[in-house]
């Protein structure tokens, strides 16, 4: 695959780049992508590097982590009975 670099982060990038937001016709790579959607959104810039560092986790270690995000949010969301099953 063809090696392209981001013109706003300068960082060599493959596979398919996002449209940048502030123009819809620059080509820019996968993470600056997500910096503009996350910005679009209200996510500061720290949290929007942590979001990308789990995105960029290897496999084997997400599986530590969703399970648990899921008992996190379910919590958050009332839904656990007294043993910490989701309901």
């Amino acid at each position: 695959m063809e090696k392209k670099i981001c013109p706003i982060c300068g960082n060599p990038y493959t596979g398919h780049p996002a449209l940048s937001r502030t123009d819809d016709k620059m080509e820019i790579c996968p993470d600056c992508g997500i910096r503009q959607s996350l910005q679009s959104i209200g996510i500061a810039p720290e949290e929007q590097e942590k979001i990308l560092s789990i995105i960029h986790r290897p496999q084997s270690n997400l599986g530590a982590t969703l399970p648990r995000f899921r008992a996190e949010s379910c919590l958050k969301l009332g839904r656990h009975t007294d043993s910490g099953e989701e309901k």
